[in-house]
């Protein structure tokens, strides 16, 4: 009986335990804002979007808001040194 109870119990410190990370992870992949860089994508039409990504590093970066995350794709090619200036 103390074995059963005892079973129980660490099955509901388990599920209840492990209830808020996965409630935080999914909260975190669905809120974190993303911008996409191709060099198949179009820095006019594009919206930085994965299905219509821009084709600049520098069109990206003007575009991405606090805290975003910039994808750049393996198809980019680097023709010059990236080069930032902060803005405030």
């Amino acid at each position: 009986m103390k074995r059963r109870i005892l079973s129980s119990l660490m099955a509901l410190v388990l599920v209840f335990g492990l209830l808020p990370a996965t409630a935080l992870a999914a909260e975190g992949e669905s809120t974190t804002p993303a911008v996409y860089v191709s060099s198949a994508g179009d820095d006019t039409n594009g919206n930085g979007s994965e299905d219509k990504p821009f084709a600049t590093l520098a069109k990206a970066v003007e575009a991405a808001e606090n805290g975003a995350t910039v994808y750049v794709m393996s198809d980019l090619t680097m023709t010059a040194p990236p080069v930032f200036t902060a803005s405030r």
